[in-house]
């Protein structure tokens, strides 16, 4: 529900003219493209592309470098790649060229090795102007690799100024025998 909410809010706004390209990258086969058809998401991507299609898997940048082509953005640093792997989606994004974005569900804050990330000097104005991206960073002190951390998919939309909206689904779990049902 979350993921259908969000990609229709995304994919709305690319269709207004405003909003950016959206695509897969999976290290799957071709099969990828009918269970998307079936799962009725596909509707929501521009592009998908499977390692066997790019004959290079994740965290490879061939992989990457072919979804950049695909996406048709004249600007990597426009580019976003969220994924759940620190060791195929962070790495391989971040050796790409684009801007990763981690979904972690389960983040632990108290994880040693992790440390919030100051807005860097160096960081284009855009980036400035949108410094709440930086307030959700994070950064593997063991590997030095930095990138955006959210926990819901529908986080990426309140990343990008979304206003809140009153119909967005709330997710809830139903746990049998704690009401006494």
């Amino acid at each position: 529900e979350n993921t259908v909410y969000t990609l229709t809010k995304l994919s709305e706004w690319r269709d207004q003219g405003g909003g950016p390209r959206l695509g897969v990258i999976s290290n799957f086969d071709i099969r990828l493209h009918q269970i998307l058809k079936e799962l009725d998401i596909s509707k929501y991507f521009d592009f998908i592309v499977t390692s066997e299609e790019a004959k290079s898997e994740k965290p490879n940048k061939e992989i990457f470098e072919l979804a950049i082509k695909l996406s048709n953005n004249p600007s990597i640093n426009s580019c976003y790649h969220i994924g759940d792997s620190i060791d195929n989606d962070i790495a391989g994004a971040i050796a790409a060229g684009i801007n990763p974005i981690r979904f972690h569900e389960k983040f632990d804050e108290d994880f040693p090795d992790w440390s919030q990330i100051d807005l860097p000097d160096a960081a284009d104005k855009s980036q400035r102007n949108a410094a709440k991206f930086f307030q959700w960073g994070r950064k593997d002190t063991t590997n030095d690799l930095q990138w955006i951390e959210i926990w819901s998919l529908d986080d990426i939309l309140t990343l990008l100024g979304f206003p809140d909206d009153p119909d967005k689904p709330i997710a809830t779990t139903y746990i049998r025998g704690c009401l006494d049902d």
